[in-house]
């Protein structure tokens, strides 16, 4: 019928056309262009009305053109339909008036002007590129974009019609960056087209051009959480249509969308921020803005469902999703359309809401049904392949809702029929999977990390279905928990990896970290810029980063070497992993979800066991507060914490018996817990020297993930490097010296004790010894590359807000500004090899803990360079006791005993010749090691330690033998006098 109808305008417009105008108007070129943008004009005009009236009016308008040869005009009116088309979500059509636009743009280049033509053909491309995102193929919408801003960001100078165009293409990156999520990496390309605007609006002395920037910049702050940052864009791109319209009313139809969207994302906000009024004041202007035919009504409707879902309001949302259903229905029937799935998925989590499990499976099925691109005819309990959706993120929504689904209903049933937990096992397992896939694709490290916090959920039950399947699921549980574990750190050290081993000339990978750190360098700037700096420091930054991501494109396409050493590192199986552990070993690793934390049992001889516990409401508090507790000497705090996280954390006893030396893989909050001082029995008194320490009957040592340990054994046999680089700096500051190696560290007080330490270290074994204002960064920097042992006695800053700008500090004295700090992500441009690094410093190994990821510290920054292990500090230490500390345990590695052996003796030594105040744990447990635990077998006597003992022992003789010949002569002498 909608076909019939069309034929009919169509005939009836070019009747219409011709009566009116006749053949000789036509031959007027000039006022048949004036005919033509009129009827293009009445086109745009009814297309949010009726499809079939607009497209015959652009029928009607490209007939004019074909009469008087209009060349330009004929594929102006074919991107016309391709736009009418578009907003009816007719995306099929849409492509094909487009590539029939190429078509006529390729015949007719001729007659055209060479910048007719430019302009002309990156329109078309642009919104190609614009329909591939559409429909879910963004990687064709990104090799359609990339092209088109390259090419314009290299001209001189840009025409507007050019420039214009330039600013499309980026927002249109940004969006596609915002769809793979890569939240970041769209927030960076928003503010460089914002500023970009404002510079090129001064240059120009007229007013900057927002359109929809500042909501789309909202939306971005508004998925990563920050709302009321979100709030302020959204409420400035509000203030800016106002003025538009303003001075413009007529421009209120052609922005109607861009009002629509802004209104619902600030309603969402709103919202989430729990004000409820406003949210309700911006959903009600959103829907205001509707024409009742309008096709995007389904998807405010379902705006407004979810709000009122997510409030408890069920019957307000079953009104509101059930309205945007039938919206779908009338514009779509039963033809797919990938956004149609969202409103699919709110239904079915309504109706699980509502434990109407029937109809909850039916519409989370029809969502993912509609997601692909053809339909295999899955039933609930089986999934698609991941190659058969169009867009990964809604389907991932999908799987998640399905997920839950079937969580929830096997639970609710309990039923022991395994082959209900079965199926939710699969669709967890399926959405790990797309989550990996669609992590792979993001750039920014920020966005990985978010995919991994988005997987926390879904972990959680994964673990609760393994665990009520049996021991069968226990070493796959343990899989999905490595797969959520440290992935930034592998990343890291993979792409060390790949760049050593790609064959890349030394001179770009020279250019690839000069860039890294001009970045750095420019970040640092933007806390002390003012308002016209800083947009000229996020430009630079934004192209720079830009720069960065071509040199690996250009990587992984002319070095299969780099492309294969920088995929992912394959899973290893658990008996590989295994094979890595020692038989005195035992692997703790942790989860920390909502209801319930897991630890995995790891050993060499037997299959990983999975224990699941009841969450207590103070233990991750305790875990928290420990450490300060310590730090600040609050002892019964102390006494009591310690003894409760014992329990919860290491003595269950659903976990048997633990063999001598724990590898420890904390989660979250238990990152902040120094295992080494938790208490096996209750403590009457404070007899710090003779507590029940953990440490008395384990070697603890730590580790980010076991795929992680596992690699750094193996790299470790590998390893040729020898000898010790020891590292104390003087610092100047007014004569003042400190006790603690943290507490000063942004004025970089003098230290009593660093060099002290370092030169008995010295004494103690074979190393280059560096103190005083010998020991520069520069010299770190050039040689630390060398030493299979870095040990640096010094300051620390860790920057909990902002990660990268912790660093570990070396002598002022003949340096300014950051000459003389080490940053965590300047150590990504200097490569580790070392065996072992010594921080002997505070807070090391304390920063912010992310999920899974770990802490984000500079013991992990020098990980993330390469080093097998490091030993690291968890709050600020004292300068004098961690002196003697150190002492003992080079000692100890003297002796071939294993890095975290050689630490545990050293503090049980220290507490045995400590006297009772320097026995509190606040003197000696800081420190931790973290990685590879075997002996450092590089490791030698100190040559003048031998040769001065040496002289000492020749002294000693010659002067015993003195003495005798003395002794002798005077005894002779009495024995011939008295003979006399």
């Amino acid at each position: 019928m909608q076909r019939i109808a069309r034929a009919r305008i169509v005939v009836l417009y070019i009747v219409l056309t011709l009566l009116c105008f006749g053949g000789s108007l036509l031959a007027d070129s000039e006022e048949a262009n004036e005919l033509c943008t009129e009827w293009k004009k009445k086109a745009s005009d009814a297309m949010d009305r009726d499809l079939s009236l607009a497209i015959a009016l652009a029928d009607s308008a490209e007939l004019v053109a074909q009469q008087a040869s209009l060349w330009e005009q004929q594929i102006s009116v074919q991107v016309w339909k391709a736009r009418i088309s578009r907003y009816w979500n007719e995306l099929q059509d849409a492509k094909f008036y487009l590539e029939k636009a190429q078509v006529l743009l390729e015949d007719y280049k001729q007659f055209l002007s060479p910048e007719q033509a430019e302009f002309r053909e990156l329109d078309i491309k642009i919104r190609i590129g614009a329909y591939y995102r559409l429909i879910g193929d963004l990687p064709s919408a990104q090799r359609t974009f990339d092209p088109i801003v390259e090419e314009l960001r290299a001209k001189p100078q840009l025409t507007d019609p050019l420039y214009n165009h330039l600013m499309v293409a980026i927002l249109n990156q940004a969006s596609v960056a915002k769809d793979l999520g890569n939240i970041d990496k769209a927030i960076e390309t928003l503010q460089y087209v914002i500023n970009y605007e404002e510079q090129r609006a001064k240059e120009e002395n007229r007013p900057a051009v927002y359109g929809s920037s500042y909501s789309r910049l909202a939306e971005l702050f508004a998925l990563k959480g920050e709302l009321r940052s979100a709030r302020k864009y959204y409420l400035r791109g509000a203030k800016f249509y106002e003025q538009l319209f303003a001075e413009s009313p007529e421009k209120k139809s052609k922005y109607r969308a861009y009002i629509i969207k802004l209104y619902l994302g600030l309603a969402d906000t709103y919202a989430k921020l729990e004000q409820h009024e406003q949210a309700e004041l911006n959903f009600d202007k959103a829907q205001r803005c509707h024409r009742p035919k309008d096709p995007e009504f389904a998807g405010t409707y379902e705006k407004i469902g979810r709000y009122h879902l997510q409030a408890g309001n069920l019957d307000k949302a079953t009104y509101y999703l059930e309205q945007s259903e039938s919206h779908w229905e009338m514009r779509e029937g039963s033809k797919k359309f990938h956004l149609r799935s969202g409103t699919y998925f709110a239904l079915s989590q309504l109706y699980q809401q509502q434990g109407d499990w029937q109809k909850a499976k039916q519409y989370v099925q029809a969502g993912i049904e509609n997601l692909l691109v053809k339909s295999e005819g899955q039933s609930f309990d089986t999934n698609p392949p991941i190659d058969l959706v169009h867009s990964k993120s809604l389907f991932l929504d999908g799987l998640v809702q399905k997920t839950k689904l079937q969580f929830e209903m096997a639970r609710a049933a309990e039923s022991s029929d395994p082959a209900v937990w079965k199926a939710c096992w699969k669709s967890s397992q399926l959405s790990f999977d797309l989550l990996e896939n669609m992590r792979c694709e993001l750039s920014r490290k920020s966005d990985k990390q978010a995919f991994i916090e988005r997987a926390y959920p879904l972990l959680e039950i994964a673990l609760e279905v393994a665990y009520e399947l049996g021991e069968e699921y226990h070493e796959a549980a343990w899989s999905c928990m490595e797969r959520s574990k440290a992935l930034l750190l592998m990343q890291g050290l993979q792409e060390s990896t790949a760049m050593s081993v790609s064959g890349i000339p030394a001179d770009q990978q020279e250019t690839f970290k000069d860039l890294r750190l001009a970045i750095f360098s420019e970040e640092q700037k933007l806390l002390k810029a003012n308002e016209e700096e800083l947009r000229q420091i996020k430009i630079s930054i934004y192209e720079k980063q830009n720069e960065l991501e071509e040199i690996e494109k250009r990587w992984r396409q002319n070095f299969p070497a780099f492309a294969a050493a920088s995929a992912n590192f394959e899973e290893q199986e658990a008996v590989h992993i295994q094979q890595q552990l020692k038989e005195n070993q035992t692997v703790l690793e942790y989860f920390v979800g909502a209801r319930h934390y897991y630890i995995v049992k790891i050993e060499s001889d037997q299959a990983p066991q999975l224990h699941r516990f009841a969450i207590h409401p103070q233990m991750l508090s305790y875990c928290r507060e420990l450490k300060r507790d310590v730090q600040e000497k609050r002892d019964q705090q102390y006494l009591y914490k310690a003894r409760f996280l014992h329990d919860h954390l290491i003595g269950r006893a659903e976990l048997g018996e633990l063999k001598e030396e724990l590898i420890l893989i904390p989660d979250a909050e238990l990152w902040h817990v120094p295992f080494d001082i938790l208490l096996s029995e209750d403590m009457n008194d404070l007899d710090f020297a003779n507590a029940p320490y953990l440490l008395r009957s384990h070697i603890i040592g730590y580790a980010f993930s076991m795929r992680w340990f596992s690699e750094l054994v193996q790299r470790s046999e590998q390893s040729e490097l020898s000898g010790v680089l020891c590292m104390a700096p003087s610092f100047l500051k007014d004569g003042l010296t400190v006790s603690t190696r943290g507490a000063e560290a942004l004025q970089l007080a003098p230290l009593k004790y660093n060099m002290q330490e370092v030169k008995g270290i010295g004494n103690l074994i074979d190393a280059a010894v560096c103190t005083g204002s010998s020991a520069t960064k520069a010299y770190f920097t050039e040689n630390a590359g060398n030493f299979a042992i870095i040990h640096v006695a010094s300051h620390a800053f860790v920057d909990d807000q902002y990660p990268e700008h912790s660093f570990i500090a070396f002598t002022n004295q003949g340096n300014s500004g950051n000459e003389n700090r080490l940053f965590i992500s300047e150590l990504h441009n200097h490569p580790i090899r070392a065996e072992i690094v010594i921080l002997s410093a505070c807070e090391t190994g304390a920063g912010k803990a992310l999920m899974g990821e770990g802490v984000i510290s500079l013991s992990r920054a020098f990980a993330r360079a390469g080093a097998r292990s490091t030993m690291a500090s968890l709050w600020k230490i004292d300068d004098q006791s961690t002196k003697n500390l150190m002492s003992k345990f080079y000692s100890f590695l003297l002796q071939k005993q294993g890095r975290t052996a050689a630490l545990r003796n050293a503090k049980l030594a220290y507490l045995k010749s400590a006297e009772k105040f320097e026995a509190h744990p606040y003197y000696w447990a800081a420190f931790g090691i973290y990685g590879h635990t075997a002996p450092v077998n590089s490791i030698s006597s100190s040559r003048s330690y031998l040769s001065t003992n040496s002289s000492l022992g020749v002294s000693a003789l010659m002067s015993t033998l003195l003495l005798l010949v003395i002794w002798y002569r005077k005894k002779s002498k009495a024995q011939i006098e008295k003979a006399a």
